[in-house]
């Protein structure tokens, strides 16, 4: 934003100033958005630079997962924000659609409130759920199982400690057994933010967790809000998005004392070795400092993690040049659409 953005109130709808090709016209709440092209860009010849769009209109469509569906399919909309594998069996057989893919590190993160669960309850969760298995129901199996410890094999800072998850209900069944939680349930909290596959993953883990004697309850909230309790619950699932680097994403996640660090975890050992990492430009030296950050997290037992995602968009063929990013970031200079 310009430096004047805090000065003149700090408000992106009524003082945008920004450096795109693009500005924005409106945005409302529960209606949705338009951006326009900004007259006199600097970044091309006659004003125009890279803005080949008069505008683009955002439109909210609300929860319900088909109404993005029957909005393209009957011409009302041109693209899909975003597509879900369980829709896009549906979406393959609208005519002269377009469906892009990225391989990503968003993931579900399923994390436990370390100050408020026995640690041994936790890691019998952990050793009561299938990740592969949760991706299969949950996800259709488009993306990759994670290792529990928030660090993608994708990410140039990742180490392979040479651990996969690994179920083991006898063990899971003997720990809960042992734990202050022994005759209790524990209710896990979720919002689908993403969709409904979030409730489908958190309902494999608890009929997984049922054949370790474990009780899991879900509570299923309406996004707006999930959204006020999300780093407050004992045990629930939050949707993390892309970061190019493990370091960037562990610093706003499990650094001691940081706001988004919803699992309230804490290590001097963690902390000190996610500095050293940050320190370093080299990706392959800073791996060495993610290992202990990674071992630290899993000997925590501060999640279960299922699964890293693969993500899907797509519209109307007479849409051009448009690029799926990991982060869904919605770039939209240099698109073009046919008359």
């Amino acid at each position: 934003m310009h430096r004047s953005f805090d000065d003149t109130g700090a408000n992106l709808t009524k003082n945008g100033i920004g450096t795109g090709a693009f500005k924005l016209d409106f945005y409302r709440v529960g209606e949705g958005a338009q951006i326009v092209r900004r007259p006199g860009y600097w970044g091309g010849p006659e004003g125009q630079g890279d803005a080949y769009l008069d505008a683009v209109h955002f439109v909210d469509l609300g929860e319900d997962e088909q109404a993005p569906i029957s909005a393209i399919a009957s011409g009302q909309i041109d693209w899909l924000y975003k597509i879900s594998p369980k829709q896009l069996a549906v979406v393959n057989k609208i005519p002269d659609l377009n469906v892009l893919s990225a391989v990503t590190q968003q993931t579900p993160v399923i994390r436990f409130n370390i100050e408020n669960t026995d640690p041994m309850a936790r890691k019998a969760i952990q050793l009561a759920t299938d990740n592969a298995e949760m991706l299969r129901i949950a996800y259709a199996g488009h993306g990759d199982p994670a290792e529990n410890h928030h660090t993608a094999p994708t990410q140039p800072d990742y180490y392979d400690l040479g651990f996969r998850p690994k179920q083991d209900l006898a063990k899971a069944r003997e720990l809960w057994e042992a734990s202050s939680m022994k005759g209790k349930s524990l209710k896990l909290t979720l919002g689908n933010t993403q969709g409904s596959w979030e409730q489908d993953t958190c309902q494999v883990l608890q009929e997984q967790c049922k054949k370790a004697g474990i009780d899991i309850q879900l509570e299923v909230l309406p996004q707006a809000e999930y959204w006020t309790v999300w780093d407050k619950s004992d045990f629930g699932l939050t949707f993390w998005t892309s970061r190019p680097l493990a370091v960037m994403l562990h610093k706003l996640a499990y650094k001691s004392g940081v706001p988004w660090n919803e699992a309230h975890f804490s290590s001097k050992k963690y902390d000190d070795a996610l500095a050293a990492a940050a320190a370093l430009t080299d990706a392959n030296a800073a791996s060495k400092h993610m290992k202990v950050c990674e071992e630290e997290l899993l000997a925590s037992t501060v999640m279960v993690q299922p699964f890293w995602t693969t993500l899907y968009t797509g519209g109307k063929a007479k849409v051009h040049n448009f690029k799926k990013h990991p982060a869904e970031y919605y770039h939209m200079r240099r698109l073009w659409m046919d008359s």
